[in-house]
């Protein structure tokens, strides 16, 4: 099941070109979507494939570092970055 999530993630980052965000119901999948591996590539490696910067909110973050995090993701909108990933 989660190959075929992470598939249908690597689908969606190769055909958009926009930011995009991706939202999991905790973070226990999130942390077990991360680990999961397909032709040896989890999520982070899916990104750097397709050059994206690769943002995660960590548990246990504060609104204000919560608030950086997405202010630093729409940031690179301005400096000319097509799509990157947060979630």
């Amino acid at each position: 099941m989660r190959q075929k999530i992470l598939r249908t993630i690597e689908q969606v980052i190769s055909a958009s070109k926009g930011n995009i965000g991706i939202f999991t119901v905790s973070y226990k999948f999130l942390n077990k979507l991360r680990k999961t591996k397909i032709d040896q590539q989890n999520l982070q490696r899916i990104c750097e494939k397709y050059k994206k910067k690769y943002f995660q909110e960590e548990r246990g973050l504060t609104s204000q570092e919560n608030a950086l995090l997405i202010e630093d993701f729409k940031a690179l909108r301005a400096k000319g970055k097509e799509m990157d990933l947060y979630y």
